[in-house]
């Protein structure tokens, strides 16, 4: 019978509510429906069916499935899960009954599944490239309208006018706008046309008393405004999307309104958008209409749900799903390329067909079009972009194979973790939704969104432009770097500046200045890589270049900004209102400012279009960046270069005719003497530099914190020692003995601490502030191996800095604790971090003085054999 192999819906309620209808004909409620979740272990296509033998998750029986009709044709492979809503008896899906959903943890954007109607090969590049296009003004356009909407048909003031309208929008959405306002010199008197309609339409359809509630054409009304810029994950039927307004009209139906900024005129993307939005929205059961609103003239368009209709999206769902979950697997190109030179992603398309695409498959005309469009390109350029398309998806393939757990295939309690108290943050008044006397899950959503970057800059170094030409030429070409000589009015005004390095920064300053193309500066830890940074920048203003500043992490940027705020750079803006503000600034104290003057527009642009700022923002972000929007930089500095994997740091390359890579590959070899004590030198030169890390002098060899008071010495004197021969101290945990100290994994294996270890340098810390009257909170820093033992670590320590060694990268403290964390007591679980010897360098490295490491060191000669061969 049915019944013996019906299981519960996964990411549903456990309840099981019968007898609901969805109120439309041949079409199953998606919520009393009965639902089979499988596993497809073989296939059997004939020509109006496909006969799946299937193993259930949780009964473990085979199962025959047959696909007829419509779903005949479904993309699908051995070992997909499969998911079968409302079938008949035989467990036959066709026209009339059942519902088929390949893959539904694959969660398929609704306006991509729309968009797959005409390109689906576009939509899967949208899913795995982000568009080369740029932000323009018919996007802002759009987001400000949507906003402006939302916030007047979720208030409904007693007096809805352009003025109240325009009101909101200056003081509450404009500051928000403001940078891309100022990139796309954007003019607020575009907003004017669409005031009128939207004050019609809502002082038309809102309910009472403050409007007229008037029947929608589809013979509803709104009751209430339940939501606005809802985001919907619905792993039922594998979509998610963010529906514009959601509204509850009389018969406590649940319907979307979908804001389009353009003329009215309904197309097919449209009306699948909404039909998506109308059965995600179905958790009463009952599917109910849709409506778009079209803002330039107020017209409407009302969409009622048909079963033919909702069962093709679906259909259409499942064959993008197939690709999404794919690495690096397409749709086949249009045949005719009539359309693809106004599509953003013709280039990105281009390349795939070059470098992975069967060309005995593509039409002669969409080749033609493909040769045209890459042939500023030659074979290294392909074979470079293919490499690196090849590299990126197979660390993205294992990302997601350590990071995701099929979350949407079981149930809740088989989900459910605690493990440690968390505090949430909530964004758009989540909290004011809750329910008491209610529980609620949470989920975490992994993000993969570097992957997607990375994908991106490989593509956008392809594109004809010069500067990306540029890139091309010195990075795959090879081509040599040029310089030139400095000149001497520039070399008197920044002599000044030169003084102050040593020999070798200065050096180092100088070629910099010299460069045309690319110089590459290499320093040891502890050299003075961010002073030559710091000394440099303000050399490039002297001699009026403007500067991109960028890093892999927010804390390298922050580390060389917070160095640059300290030299008094002041600027006078051209207003009556001059004001002198700090020169460098971040994006975020540009915007602080622009919130300040934003009556002054014209300040804001003439500072952003003609000051030579220096601009600051992780290599990450430099690609979605308002600021960044067609502009060029004198040089482009990047710091901690060893961090930044190439494909991610292409677009800063781009972006300077000149760029600077400085860092450290070991940490690096030679280039300046080290600033840090003498036996933390020897032994980072000892074990990675081949004894060539020398100290700066007898000043800093013998460096060391200040000095001992005798009182309330709790722990090991050698801690609290400020003997040059103490820098270096290792406590030993002996975890095989000292079952406190031993390693703890989570349900989650990534989630690893070690309680004894914390509770430890808690006190160590307590006692360096109660030993050492002259320690400040500043001068500590404690590095946790791993990242969950540091956020433990976090919530303990208060006012000291804790991190991991990749956030420590360029930072260095007076006194470093070294929590290490691991123990072997015959876990199988290895340490790829401990593994990794430039790991263990950066943090032995970040010690000026004093080095306290921690840990079980029967465990740690596993990987680190040498080094605690050197400090025992």
């Amino acid at each position: 019978m049915l019944e013996d192999f019906c299981i519960e819906t996964r990411c549903c309620p456990t309840f099981h509510i019968k007898n609901l209808d969805s109120g439309i004909a041949d079409f199953p409620s998606l919520v009393s429906a009965k639902i089979f979740d499988l596993r497809i272990d073989s296939i059997e296509k004939t020509e109006d069916c496909i006969k799946l033998s299937c193993r259930s998750y949780e009964l473990k029986r085979n199962i025959t499935v047959y696909l007829r009709d419509i779903w005949s044709n479904t993309l699908i492979d051995s070992n997909s899960s499969l998911r079968l809503i409302d079938p008949k008896i035989e467990l036959v899906a066709d026209w009339t009954n059942g519902l088929v959903v390949v893959n539904s943890d694959i969660l398929v954007a609704c306006t991509s599944i729309s968009q797959g109607v005409f390109c689906k090969r576009k939509v899967i590049l949208g899913e795995k490239y982000y568009t080369s296009s740029e932000p323009n003004k018919y996007m802002l356009l759009g987001n400000i309208l949507h906003s402006l909407f939302q916030i007047a048909v979720y208030r409904t003031p007693r007096y809805l006018t352009k003025t109240w309208l325009l009101y909101v929008w200056r003081r509450e959405l404009r500051s928000k706008f403001m940078e891309p306002i100022i990139a796309l010199d954007w003019s607020s008197s575009e907003l004017i046309p669409y005031m009128e309609s939207i004050v019609k339409w809502i002082t038309t359809y809102m309910v009472k008393p403050y409007a007229n509630n008037k029947t929608l054409p589809n013979g509803s009304t709104i009751q209430t405004v339940m939501d606005i810029e809802e985001n919907i994950h619905f792993p039922l039927l594998g979509i998610k999307g963010k529906v514009d307004v959601r509204t509850k009209d009389g018969t406590h139906l649940i319907e979307p309104l979908e804001l389009k900024t353009r003329k009215s005129g309904l197309t097919i993307e449209y009306t699948a958008q909404i039909l998506l939005y109308c059965l995600a929205l179905s958790s009463q059961g009952t599917i109910g209409n849709g409506t778009i609103l079209f803002l330039k003239d107020g017209n409407m368009d009302q969409i009622c749900p048909k079963a033919a209709d909702l069962k093709g999206i679906i259909h259409m769902r499942n064959e993008l799903a197939k690709f999404v979950c794919s690495e690096n697997v397409l749709p086949k190109p249009l045949p005719d390329p009539h359309f693809c030179s106004s599509c953003s992603y013709s280039l990105t398309c281009s390349l795939l067909q070059r470098t992975f695409d069967n060309l005995e498959e593509i039409s002669g005309s969409m080749q033609n079009f493909v040769k045209i469009l890459t042939s500023h390109l030659n074979d290294e350029h392909l074979r470079y972009f293919a490499k690196w398309v090849h590299w990126i998806f197979l660390e993205w393939k294992t990302d997601h194979s350590l990071k995701s757990k099929n979350m949407f295939k079981m149930v809740t309690k088989q989900r459910y973790i605690v493990e440690k108290d968390i505090t949430l943050s909530f964004k758009d008044n989540v909290i004011n939704r809750f329910k008491s006397n209610q529980e609620y899950f949470f989920d975490k959503h992994e993000n993969f969104s570097n992957h997607l970057i990375n994908l991106s800059n490989v593509t956008r170094i392809m594109k004809p432009k010069d500067e990306e030409s540029k890139v091309r030429e010195l990075i795959i070409d090879l081509r040599m770097p040029k310089f030139d000589k400095v000149k001497k009015s520039d070399l008197s005004k920044i002599s000044d500046l030169l003084k102050i390095l040593n020999q070798e920064q200065a050096r180092a300053v100088l070629k910099s200045l010299m460069a045309k193309d690319y110089l590459i500066v290499q320093g040891f830890p502890g050299s003075g890589k961010t002073t030559t940074i710091v000394i440099l920048l303000q050399c490039l203003l002297i001699l009026d270049r403007s500067v991109l500043l960028t890093a892999y992490t927010h804390s390298a940027v922050d580390n060389i900004l917070l160095k640059l705020m300290k030299v008094k750079f002041l600027i006078n803006l051209p207003s009556n209102r001059s004001q002198k503000f700090v020169f460098p600034f971040l994006s975020t104290e540009f915007y602080i400012f622009i919130q300040f003057c934003y009556n002054s527009l014209k300040i804001c642009h003439h500072l952003f279009k003609f000051f030579q700022p220096i601009i600051a923002c992780t290599c990450l972000s430099i690609p979605s960046s308002h600021f960044l929007l067609n502009r060029r930089f004198s040089v482009t500095i990047v710091d901690e270069a060893s961090l930044i994997v190439e494909s991610a740091l292409l677009p800063a390359l781009s972006k300077s005719d000149t760029f600077i890579l400085v860092g450290d590959p070991l940490q690096l070899s030679p280039l300046v003497k080290s600033r840090i004590a003498k036996l933390i030198a020897k032994l980072s030169s000892e074990l990675f530099y081949d004894n060539k890390l020398a100290c700066a002098d007898d000043a800093v060899a013998e460096s060391r914190y200040r000095s001992l008071s005798l009182e309330n010495i709790d722990l090991s004197f050698l801690c609290m020692s400020n003997r040059v021969n103490d820098a270096i101290v290792f406590l030993d945990t002996q975890s095989t003995i000292n079952s406190q100290y031993r390693m703890e994994v989570g349900a989650d294996p990534r989630h690893i601490w070690n309680n004894g270890e914390i509770q430890l340098i808690k006190s160590l810390c307590d006692s360096f502030f109660r030993v050492f009257a002259g320690v400040k909170n500043e001068d500590i820093g404690v590095i946790g191996v791993y990242r969950y033992h540091s956020d433990m670590l976090k919530c303990m320590l208060d006012n000291v800095e804790v991190n991991t060694i990749d956030q420590y990268q360029g930072k260095e403290k007076s006194i470093i604790i070294l929590s290490l964390v691991w123990t072997e007591d015959g876990s199988k679980i290895a340490s790829e971090l401990l593994a990794d010897q430039k790991r263990i360098n950066v943090a032995i490295t970040r010690a000026k003085h004093k080095l306290i490491l921690i840990g079980c060191r029967h465990s740690m000669m596993r990987f680190v054999r040498n080094l605690f061969l050197l400090t025992i």
